[in-house]
């Protein structure tokens, strides 16, 4: 308050030639100049990450600090953002009707860095193709293609992350967020460091996905409404481009390219089944496992069970409806319904005859082969 006071008073003021008040001003001066630069450096040093963390804009080092976790499926939730939803539930909802689709959906999102875009998909029903929703501009981003390696490199992340319910932040002092969950076990395995990785509103990014408010807004209002209705959590994919053959072949002399490679993987199982993959870390590398070809495969195996017990069931209606039995006769094996076990008595008495002969006429041979 002093410093304010003082500073109104030194500008409405004219200067004094007296040197102490000129001595005092050259200190002060000094003074914020060098608190000036060093929250400059402060800023360009740890990123948005650190700012998340100090100002409590991440709900992950103490949530129950920043955020009041609701009892349905654990969001946190702020007066902020309970507007907001409120606000934008009834123009998404309009939107998603026209698509097929609905609130509480369950969501699956995948970042490009060089072309800026985000790319809302949802699942119109369960074991379902997801349906791509809306694309969102990226209003910022820092660093270059690449993955962030560590702390303070500027480098907004790539990889395959996944988002729980206590990552969503309403508190964030970038309108709305939800962390990443940077590093996974992939950074981890590779030594990468670094915390607080956001996509959130506003346009200022070192290190986060900065959408802008109004894009967060919706984003937030329909991962909120997923996670409401059911969803566990949801898969956030970050790639350095739209991964297609020709651009990947554009960076085969890129450091990345390999890494790169990688993510492909899990962004072809997805184009190929519009079903987002499973994803695990095993060898320093991702390995992508595709839910729609095990679901096939359990689809597969349950049509055909039910195919043979249908024709199981069938074969057993018809035998209990006109059961047939076989009797020789004439040379030759007629069929012969049975009615209340009298064809199956034919049958047996039938049998026994037959036999009978055939050891009559073995005996027979046996007597011949002796008397020769």
């Amino acid at each position: 308050m002093r410093i304010e006071c003082w500073k109104v008073d030194f500008l409405s003021q004219p200067p004094s030639n007296d040197p102490m008040n000129l001595k005092a001003v050259a200190l002060m001066t000094r003074y914020f100049l060098v608190s000036f630069l060093a929250a400059l450096t402060f800023v360009a040093v740890s990123g948005c990450s650190e700012i998340h963390k100090l100002r409590g804009g991440s709900n992950d080092e103490k949530p129950q600090e920043i955020a009041t976790l609701s009892n349905e499926s654990q969001l946190p939730t702020s007066e902020r953002s309970t507007e907001i939803v409120a606000r934008q539930t009834g123009p998404l909802s309009e939107q998603l009707s026209n698509k097929g689709l609905r609130m509480g959906n369950a969501v699956f999102l995948q970042i490009f860095k060089q072309e800026g875009e985000v790319k809302v998909w949802m699942e119109p029903g369960k074991g379902q193709a997801f349906k791509l929703f809306k694309t969102y501009p990226i209003c910022n981003f820092s660093g270059d293609l690449g993955p962030k390696l560590k702390e303070g490199d500027k480098q907004s992340p790539e990889g395959f992350y996944n988002v729980a319910p206590q990552a969503m932040n309403p508190h964030s002092n970038y309108h709305l967020s939800f962390n990443l969950g940077f590093p996974n076990a992939f950074d981890r395995s590779h030594g990468r460091t670094g915390s607080y990785l956001m996509v959130h509103g506003n346009c200022v990014s070192v290190g986060c996905y900065a959408m802008g408010d109004d894009q967060i807004e919706e984003i937030y209002t329909l991962a909120e409404a997923a996670l409401r209705s059911g969803q566990k959590s949801f898969d956030v994919h970050a790639f350095p481009f739209k991964m297609t053959e020709d651009n990947l072949s554009e960076h085969k002399y890129s450091k990345w390219y390999h890494f790169w490679k990688n993510l492909k993987e899990g962004h072809d199982a997805f184009e190929e089944t519009k079903i987002p993959p499973r994803i695990k870390v095993a060898a320093k590398s991702y390995k992508v496992e595709s839910r729609a070809v095990a679901q096939k495969d359990i689809l597969t195996v349950i049509k055909e069970t039910d195919e043979k017990a249908l024709t199981k069931d069938a074969d057993r209606k018809q035998a209990l409806a006109e059961p047939e039995i076989s009797t020789f006769k004439d040379g030759r094996y007629t069929k012969e319904p049975d009615v209340d076990g009298v064809g199956e008595d034919k049958a047996a008495a039938e049998w026994d005859r037959i036999m009978m002969d055939e050891r009559i006429l073995s005996s027979e041979d046996e007597d011949l082969k002796s008397r020769n």
